[in-house]
């Protein structure tokens, strides 16, 4: 349908555009172009809402429109417009008033009766750009800190005016950092809001990338720390050392805040995190440990009592598994065993691939430990237990195990 309207509406537009190019007599009267500009209008509209259809056709209109049928256009807009603040109307009025943008400019009319138009409508995200495009930074940032509150809104526009004017960079910071301490002024009235947690995130995430680029390691740091401080885990984990390892400075500094990082985490019980964490930082021994922990608090049933996702139990053994090779291999066949036994209990052919592929694994790790008899014995007390499961059977003779 949209391919049928845009084939429409490029038919329409050659009409008004060879106009010009015909004799009086042949060229259309005012009523037929009314009609035809009604048309253009109507696919305009369509395309506005539902897309499909090509944006340059107001552009088209505007340039061939005369001045009483630029009247009538405004006109046609001004019915269309949906007064209001919430994100439906202003959704709605964007393209309206770009249109109506469009006219004014074609009319004469000067830049203020233009931010009117956009002022008036509620836009105030697009006033701000007008202002910006306009190298109006200040005007910019009060309707910016008067009207913006959106969190996409507010990051969005702080970059914008960022990329506008490096000497509005404090200003640019500033602004984000009030809207973020307003988020948690709120978030501490409101506790059970879950969205504020993540809004309160966004922010601080944001800061913490225009503090790096800004070589401001300190303020990077302070952000990343109370980005754990609200949800330790390893990725808040790894966000702080890596701001704490910045420069040359930050090894000691890191060595510090490291031991009290992994406290809390130990703490709250952040086992799957502390798993992940060690098994990147080379602690066998103690991923070891941090796995072995984590496996018995989901066998509790209150696990997701907790208040954080856990990690897949499947993927945490086979990454402890694979350190553990080297340095504590009988620990790595157990882990190993317990992956096998699971994949094959889940049933499926794919299920059963994965799991003969860990089974040749262990098989090799047996054999560095010279421990060949146990292996045997393992392999032909697992196809007993499982003598029923015919692909499974299928698949351990296809790697000759």
């Amino acid at each position: 349908m949209g391919w049928v309207l845009s084939e429409c509406a490029d038919g329409l537009l050659t009409c008004l555009k060879v106009q010009t190019d015909l004799p009086q007599t042949e060229r259309l009267d005012v009523p037929a172009r009314e009609t035809l500009l009604t048309s253009l209008f109507a696919l305009w509209y369509f395309g506005d809402r539902y897309g499909g259809i090509r944006s340059e056709i107001s552009s088209t209109i505007v340039a061939l429109a005369t001045a009483s049928e630029r009247t009538l256009l405004e006109a046609w807009l001004r019915e269309k417009l949906q007064l209001g603040q919430d994100a439906s109307s202003q959704w709605r009025n964007r393209g309206l008033v770009g249109f109506l943008a469009l006219l004014k400019q074609a009319e004469g009319f000067n830049q203020e009766e233009v931010l009117a138009e956009y002022r008036h409508a509620h836009l105030y995200t697009d006033l701000a750009e007008q202002y910006l495009q306009l190298g109006r930074q200040s005007e910019a940032l009060t309707v910016a800190q008067e009207h913006l509150t959106e969190t996409f809104e507010v990051t969005r526009f702080a970059e914008r005016l960022l990329a506008s004017d490096a000497q509005w960079r404090d200003q640019s910071l500033a602004f984000v950092e009030g809207r973020l301490a307003e988020e948690i002024t709120v978030a501490k009235k409101m506790p059970k809001d879950l969205m504020r947690p993540h809004v309160i995130d966004t922010y601080r995430r944001w800061l913490s990338e225009q503090y790096r680029l800004a070589d401001r390691m300190q303020q990077e740091l302070d952000i990343e720390m109370a980005r754990f401080q609200a949800h330790p885990d390893e990725a808040t984990y790894l966000a702080v050392r890596s701001a704490a390892q910045a420069d040359e400075q930050g090894i000691h500094l890191w060595s510090e805040l490291r031991s009290q990082l992994l406290q809390v985490l130990t703490q709250q019980r952040r086992w799957a995190a502390l798993v992940a964490i060690f098994v990147d930082e080379g602690e066998v021994e103690r991923a070891l440990t941090a796995l072995q922990e984590e496996e018995q608090m989901q066998k509790v049933p209150t696990y997701a009592a907790y208040g954080y996702r856990p990690y897949p139990l499947a993927t945490l053994r086979v990454r402890v598994a694979r350190v553990a090779e080297e340095t504590y291999p009988d620990e790595a066949i157990q882990i190993y065993t317990r992956v096998v036994e699971a994949l094959i209990e889940q049933r499926g052919r794919e299920n059963y691939q994965q799991a003969v592929a860990y089974l040749n694994q262990m098989k090799q790790l047996y054999q560095k430990v010279e421990r060949e008899k146990n292996w045997k014995a393992y392999i032909v007390g697992l196809r007993t237990r499982y003598k029923s499961l015919r692909a499974f059977k299928e698949e351990l003779e296809r790697k000759g195990l």
